[in-house]
């Protein structure tokens, strides 16, 4: 019948002298560590570090007095002090693996994704080489716009580089809207003019935007953005892009612009 017992009691996760000890003690009480060796079987060198281990699971109390003497809780109230021990200790572990599992996950998920999505930021971007580039690039896109070209610019220093395009769009039937900003009669001048080709325009109601774009169809897009500070604006070289997502988002941009814009008065 012990042995079974001590079979059973291992079979929740104590070890063979844990589990003898704590029979011994549900059949005798109040023992002292020199009678659990004796009735245990377990050596009096290991005794004293079982009885601790016990204690600290709840299952067993020390008796107040001299020589100690130890003494079994009831079963039901030691299986259930056992049972909280061993959940806060899989708690524990558990914290424990979740965060050793993110750390390893910073380290492993670049390594699994750079096999399985392979893009090259040369297939998002293609980097101009010059403005010149850029215009070059604009002026097709507006030639080949086959609904709509947005343009979002600071004071349109470049409209007679692009004027002819725009004149060809709007005759095609090509909606053309402007985002732009005033800052001299100049500046005021092309706007009026871009008005007079039949393009929409609207004056940006945030001041200067650091981008520089033109978007044709919500399909293609040239553009630059200013990295710096006003008072030293340093420019991006212009990219051009056929990427979905990233002319979206310049897309985006330049239509919340549009909402919140100024009209122009004349």
């Amino acid at each position: 019948m012990s042995g079974e017992v001590v079979d059973k009691l291992k079979g929740l996760g104590l070890t063979e002298y844990e589990s003898k000890v704590y029979y011994a003690l549900t059949r005798n009480s109040g023992l002292t560590a020199e009678e659990v060796s004796r009735l245990s079987g377990v050596p009096l060198t290991r005794v004293y570090s079982v009885l601790a281990g016990l204690q600290s699971k709840g299952m067993i109390v020390e008796v107040a007095g001299k020589p100690k003497r130890f003494d079994a809780l009831q079963p039901k109230t030691a299986f259930r002090n056992y049972v909280s021990y061993v959940r806060q200790l899989m708690e524990e572990e558990y914290r424990r693996l979740e965060s050793k599992a993110r750390e390893l996950s910073l380290t492993l998920e670049p390594m699994y994704w750079s096999n399985r999505i392979r893009l090259d930021s040369k297939g998002l971007l293609k980097e101009l080489s010059s403005f010149g580039e850029m215009e070059t690039y604009t002026k097709k896109l507006i030639s080949s716009a086959k609904s709509e070209v947005k343009i979002l610019t600071a004071l349109f220093t470049w409209l007679d580089v692009v004027e002819e395009e725009l004149t060809e769009a709007v005759t095609r039937g090509v909606r053309v809207r402007v985002v732009m900003n005033l800052s001299d009669e100049a500046s005021l001048k092309r706007a009026l003019k871009l008005k007079s080709l039949g393009v929409e325009v609207k004056l940006c109601s945030k001041g200067f935007y650091p981008v520089r774009g033109t978007i044709s169809d919500d399909e293609v897009a040239v553009f630059a953005i200013y990295l710096a500070k006003l008072d030293k604006p340093a420019v991006m070289l212009p990219h051009y892009t056929e990427n979905r997502g990233l002319v979206k988002v310049l897309a985006d941009a330049f239509n919340h612009l549009w909402e919140t814009g100024r009209p122009l008065e004349e």
